[in-house]
């Protein structure tokens, strides 16, 4: 299973005010989504490193004693192989965030389980556009827009 997040700017989403060459160059987003997808990739692993920041619910208590019988700590991260397949693609206009593995989708949305599918677990997304991350996301934008606005000055 897979989880995943997708990111898209349509032309629509650029400045209307950006016009000719500069409009141009602008519909090639390619180096800020990069950015984007490295942004939400270290965010993702804040979260597990954080425990999903106080938003995570606490695990059951079976799964407490399970874990501890095995000397595992921390929700989501047993063999890290969660963890570790957080990845993004960047492209001209958008950007996407996914992870792999079989229990990825499960955890980022929660729902029914095990075997027979009597097992309730509760959401814990590690993938995440919150606030924060929107702020950095605009600011990940204006900061290219104003690069390619400065590198292509038109002199009166």
């Amino acid at each position: 299973m897979v989880a995943v997040i997708l990111l898209s700017f349509a032309k629509s989403h650029l400045p209307e005010l950006v016009i000719g060459r500069w409009r141009q160059r602008l519909e090639n987003l390619y180096p800020a989504m990069r950015d984007i997808v490295e942004l939400l990739r270290e965010r993702s692993m804040e979260r597990f490193e954080a425990r999903g920041g106080g938003d995570w619910p606490p695990l059951a208590d079976s799964t407490r004693r399970w874990k501890a019988r095995r000397g595992y700590t921390d929700p989501l991260v047993n063999t890290a192989s969660l963890k570790n397949s957080v990845d993004g693609k960047a492209f001209r206009r958008s950007a996407f965030m996914f992870a792999a593995g079989p229990a990825a989708r499960i955890h980022q949305f929660g729902g029914m389980a095990g075997r027979g599918h009597k097992v309730k677990i509760p959401a814990r997304p590690y993938l995440v556009v919150d606030d924060r991350a929107r702020r950095a996301i605009g600011q990940v934008i204006n900061d290219y827009v104003a690069a390619r606005r400065a590198a292509t000055r038109i002199r009166f």
